[in-house]
């Protein structure tokens, strides 16, 4: 049983809309699922990799999500971004620190990083008033999991 998934639908607790998850690592199978679980209508899936986010648009479209694929440095990221409901960032803090100015007016992040602790990023989304989620939420939501 994987409860990076459990982690991540039950730190952010609700989702519609559109979605963005940032990376194509290790936790962003889990966002995609956690998302998908949570009802969003649609998934982007931001990353530097194409080959890696490939599976992970794939990941979407099985489960049923419209899902595709945005480069961190294609202009597109800023639309997908002004029309998120919410974001899963899960690449290291310094280099979301790069797209902070775009992700802040998503209104609501939770970004898998929890050291340090706030975020560029988080620091970002919680200037524009958006709810910031940490990723020791999603820790906590793993554990209840865990002991189910």
């Amino acid at each position: 049983d994987n409860t990076d998934i459990d982690g991540v639908a039950g730190a952010l607790g609700q989702a519609s809309g559109p979605a963005i998850v940032c990376g194509s690592g290790g936790t962003a199978p889990a966002a995609v699922v956690g998302l998908a679980e949570l009802g969003v209508t649609e998934i982007t899936i931001a990353a530097r990799n194409a080959d890696k986010a490939a599976r992970l648009v794939d990941l979407g479209a099985r489960l049923g999500v419209a899902s595709r694929f945005c480069g961190l440095d294609e202009p597109e990221l800023g639309e997908r971004a002004a029309s998120a409901a919410a974001l899963v960032s899960t690449i290291p803090a310094e280099v979301a620190s790069r797209y902070a100015a775009i992700f802040a007016t998503v209104p609501v992040v939770l970004d898998a990083i929890y050291n340090p602790w706030p975020t560029p990023l988080a620091a970002a989304v919680a200037a524009a008033r958006g709810r910031v989620i940490s990723g020791l939420h999603m820790l906590l939501h793993q554990a209840f999991a865990q002991v189910e």
